[in-house]
């Protein structure tokens, strides 16, 4: 086992990226040494589940299947922002609509 180092570093955001609920998925982080890039795969699935098309559908499938993502977390986060719908910066995301998208693609995951 090769040993680890730790360091508290602080770094600059260069770049962001939102879905357009709003929600951060992409970030890139700049601590002078190296680069880190942050994915938030759980928005990411949400915002295709929300779109519906069958390619996003396919996306969040295969997310699941490389392990990328699980059911059960992806169960949190829906609720975590269904309670954000309707208002705030989801305001053209009924919580109806999108809890029937929701649970439609869920039964086919």
């Amino acid at each position: 086992m090769v040993p680890t180092q730790v360091y508290d570093v602080q770094a600059t955001v260069r770049q962001r990226k939102f879905d357009k609920s709003g929600s951060v998925v992409y970030a890139s982080y700049n601590a002078g040494l190296f680069d880190s890039y942050l994915f938030d795969f759980y928005s990411i699935a949400l915002s295709k589940i929300e779109r519906g098309n069958s390619r996003d559908i396919a996306d969040v499938k295969l997310l699941i299947q490389q392990g990328i993502i699980n059911l059960n977390d992806l169960d949190v986060a829906y609720q975590e922002v269904l309670a954000q719908l309707g208002q705030g910066r989801y305001p053209r995301i009924t919580p109806q609509r999108f809890s029937g998208r929701y649970q439609d693609v869920r039964k086919r995951l």
